[in-house]
């Protein structure tokens, strides 16, 4: 795709929504029931001069959020977006930031009646994601560079852990993860107590002395069950544990912490800024998880850096989706140190590995920034028109 021309006002010609669904077997075992499948969520900006850019909206759960997320992309977004005409001069912020305000304003209305205020982020998160990598394409370089790039590498953990099923040995997944370079992995929990024991001893046993284990029980238990866990959590090492107690209210996380000790992993379920500053009050949240194809978007993620540096928290990105979020996710980490590690998905994902023409670069317990301009990820030649309009699988 070429650049556009010296004017630096660019016309949204279209928008499109792209997706993609690629079966999962064995199922990945979750609180919340099975992922069945990896699915793959795009929208897609054409401008005047033929410069797409690409971002990605979060359709993990339920198994009809593509379906709900075409609806809000094509006849929500769409008609707020196209023929609009934006400003990526040398600051392109305020322009990216402008029209998705906009377009928040317009639909948050419907969203409250609807009860839909997280699918609505999620798609705006994906339009933003589409507006950043329209600008660095527009200037001929990364995002990080526009957001003020300060490394070409961010630290990662392994995530997506256990439990035990078929086809799946925890053991054996921490033995590759150290074999790979990774020096801390999370697993998931909340499935059932005694999976959960399970999980943890096998890792544990796996993991040796050096090697960080951390844990997502993606609100499985309630608030007496965490504080049954609380002792094996303990014993096993666990650094942190992630939405431990169903709901995820900042009270019942502060009795979590207050009565266990163990430091509190929250975010990936947090929409709008309220929720986030009673997370960065919380003596009990010690790990801020902003995911910018659900929560957040870039913008908001790059401020919440410096508010969590201030109140004292690690920013560690939310991130099991696909190619695009992923990009998206290490633009940002390499224009903020805020962002201490990034979750690296180590299960097979074939919307993240097999849409790309080139791979992601991880040394070790290190990811490498893309290098391309705009958020530095390219689409296999057809991959675009193989994913259609229709969610068609490849």
């Amino acid at each position: 795709m070429g650049l556009e021309d010296d004017n630096q006002r660019v016309r949204i010609r279209e928008v499109r929504f792209r997706s993609a669904e690629f079966p999962v077997d064995p199922p990945i075992l979750m609180a919340h029931g099975a992922l069945t499948r990896r699915a793959l969520a795009l929208v897609e900006l054409v401008t005047d001069g033929g410069v797409s850019g690409l971002g990605e909206t979060w359709v993990n759960y339920p198994a009809w959020a593509v379906t709900e997320r075409r609806a809000t992309v094509e006849q929500g977004v769409a008609p707020l977006v196209t023929g609009q005409t934006l400003d990526l001069g040398a600051d392109p912020s305020a322009a990216i930031a402008g029209l998705v305000r906009r377009v928040a304003s317009r639909l948050a209305p419907l969203a409250r009646q609807w009860g839909a205020p997280g699918p609505l982020q999620q798609a705006l998160c994906g339009l933003e994601q589409a507006l950043w990598d329209l600008a660095g394409k527009h200037a001929g370089r990364p995002v990080a560079d526009l957001l003020g790039r300060c490394r070409d590498r961010v630290g990662v953990y392994a995530s997506g852990l256990g439990p035990h099923g078929r086809g799946v040995d925890v053991a054996e997944q921490v033995r590759s993860c150290r074999a790979e370079g990774f020096t801390a992995a999370k697993l998931r929990l909340g499935v059932d107590r005694a999976t959960d024991q399970r999980t943890l001893r096998s890792a544990r046993d796996a993991a040796g002395d050096e090697f960080e284990l951390l844990a997502d029980a993606n609100q499985g238990w309630d608030l007496e069950e965490a504080l049954r866990m609380a002792p094996l959590l303990r014993e096993c090492g666990v650094a942190w544990v992630e939405e431990p107690v169903a709901g995820d209210r900042v009270a019942d996380l502060e009795e979590f912490h207050r009565r266990t000790g163990i430091p509190v992993a929250t975010g990936e379920n947090r929409y709008g800024p309220e929720a986030w500053d009673e997370a960065l009050r919380s003596p009990a949240v010690a790990v801020l998880q902003p995911d910018v194809s659900k929560t957040t978007g870039l913008a908001a993620l790059a401020r919440l850096c410096g508010a969590a540096s201030e109140a004292g928290k690690w920013v560690q990105p939310h991130l099991y989706g696909g190619a695009v979020a992923l990009a998206a996710t290490l633009q940002v980490a390499g224009a903020r140190t805020g962002v201490t590690r990034v979750e690296f998905d180590v299960r097979a994902n074939p919307a993240r590995d097999d849409v790309v023409q080139e791979p992601f670069r991880r040394d070790g317990a290190q990811a490498l920034l893309p290098t391309g301009p705009g958020l530095g990820v390219a689409l296999k030649d057809g991959v675009l028109g193989l994913l259609g309009s229709h969610g068609d699988r490849p």
